[in-house]
Order: C-alpha cells, then structure tokens, then sequence
C-alpha cells in the first residue's frame, strides 16, 4: 500500500514537471484552492455526519446488551429475595446518559451538515484571478526586493516548493556526502541533489558570498532555480581535484547536460568549481565556478 502512494505521487508530480515553473507552482494552488474549500463544506461535514451516526448505533447497541445484562442481575438478585444495590440503578442511569448524549451529538452534527450543505464551496472566480497576479508579480518581480524581508519571503516559499517536489520524486533525505571531507566527494553529491531535484539542498551548497552575487543569480534563489529548470540531468564524465588546502579545493570537471525540453545530450563542457570551508559546520562550500 505504502509503495502503491508513493508511486503515486511521484507519477503525479512527474505529470507536473511537463508544465514549466511558475506555472506548475500556479496550477497546485489553484487546485488546493478548488479542493480545500470542497473538503471543508461538503467532505469534512459529511465525514462527520457519517461518523456521529455509526457513533450512535455503536452506542445504542452496547447500551442495549449492557442494559439487558443489568436487567438479568437485578431479575437474579431479586429471586434470591434481596433488593439490587444502589450502584446497579446507578450505573442503569449511566448507560442511558451515555444513549442521550449520542443522540445529542448526531443532532448537532446534523446541524452542522445542513448550515455547511448550504454554503458556497466554490471560490468566487475574483480569488483566482488575484492568486494568479500575486504569483505571477512575486516570481517575475522578485530581483526588485533585492534582499529584503519580502524577497527572503519569496525565496523561502520557493525553497519550501522545490522541497516538497524533491520529496514528492524521490522520498529521499539529503545525501550525506554532502558533509564529506573530500572535495571531490562533495562535489558528486552536489550534481546528484540536482539530479534529485532538491534544489533548495544544492542551493545551500553555495557559499552566502556566491548566492549574495547578483551578476550570477539576480532573482536570488529563483534564478538559480531557472537556471537548472531547462536540464533533466547533469553527467559526470571525469572529475579532477587540482588544488587543495585547509580552507579551499579547486575541483574540475567534465560533465555533459541532458536537456529537458528537447531530451537531447549537450556538447561536453568543462567547469571549475572554487570551494571554501564553511567557518561553523566545516563542510565545503562552492564559492565560484567557471566554464573553461
């Protein structure tokens, strides 16, 4: 079952990727926007309904035995020509609360079902158009927030996107390579968060100098993101560690790019990558890479 939903959800999500960002983004939030709205006015009131009433049968129909086995003592202690203990009525008047309060709860829920069956679910069109424009504005117009509260707003949400993606395609955690040693190593594990679509992961690789350039990535984390959109896979075909020391490696690879629109393999491309130690967590940073 567990593997029947996750290739389930990965056959949805790899449905999406045919639709190019923002608009992929637009079109979960226009269904979560028909979909949520329904939930809450017809599906969650009904589930309800549904519930109290199996609630009210469960209750009736044990009440009902215990009611009976009740009447079989207090018949038993009564031929025996004693008078039933006090509890017994007690716990007689207990069971019939427990009835009431059932049926109580199935009229309320009733209640409930009737004021939300008559409610408008569906979203005015107006929502939809406004989703629609604040997306759109936020995405296009991301590089005049500069570095902002709002502009890291927008790149937090599109980290967050691109996380659940990641998650929704392959389930996986960040590969621990990431951390290792090895600049070399580093350098694998970063292509393959790539691979993995965890943009957000391969994101963080960088250095905060290098994601801070704007010559590179003047929407910030978006134009990172555009920049890796147009590639289905990056190929490592050699990889080459020329220089190392405590603090910095310089990595140089030959890699090819199986592009996504056209499914085609690009020319073999040679980059080198500049990587520095993070200060705090010790582990590689790319601080520049170049195509040579």
């Amino acid at each position: 079952m567990i593997e029947f939903l996750q290739s389930t959800i990965r056959a949805f999500w790899e449905l999406l990727l045919l639709i190019p960002i923002p608009w992929r983004f637009l079109v979960v939030l226009l269904l979560f926007m028909l979909v949520f709205p329904w939930f809450v006015w017809r599906a969650l009131p009904s589930l309800i309904f549904i519930f109290s009433h199996l609630l009210l049968i469960c209750a009736k129909v044990l009440a009902y035995v215990l009611l009976f086995l009740e009447y079989l003592l207090t018949q038993y202690i009564r031929q025996q020509g004693r008078q039933p203990p006090n509890f017994i009525y007690i716990y007689g008047e207990f069971l019939s609360g427990m009835v009431s309060t059932s049926v109580e709860v199935t009229q309320q829920s009733k209640k409930i079902f009737d004021y939300a069956i008559k409610k408008r679910w569906l979203l005015r069109r107006g929502w939809f158009v406004t989703a629609t424009i604040i997306l759109a504005f936020t995405w296009y117009f991301r590089p005049i927030f500069r570095e902002s509260s709002i502009a890291k707003f927008i790149d937090g949400g599109v980290m967050w996107w691109y996380s659940i993606e990641g998650w929704g395609l392959y389930s996986k955690r960040s590969s621990s390579a990431l951390s290792s040693p090895a600049p070399t190593k580093f350098i694998q594990a970063y292509y393959l968060a790539i691979n993995e679509r965890q943009y957000p992961t391969a994101w963080n690789c960088l250095s905060y100098e290098f994601q801070s350039n704007r010559l590179s990535w003047s929407s910030g984390f978006i134009s990172y993101v555009n920049s890796l959109e147009i590639i289905e896979q990056v190929n490592i075909k050699k990889i080459s560690l020329e220089k190392q020391t405590s603090n910095s490696a310089i990595v140089k690879i030959r890699l090819q790019y199986l592009m996504r629109n056209t499914q085609t393999q690009s020319e073999l491309k040679s980059v080198r990558l500049w990587l520095v130690r993070d200060a705090k967590t010790r582990k590689w940073m790319i601080n520049y890479f170049r195509f040579v």
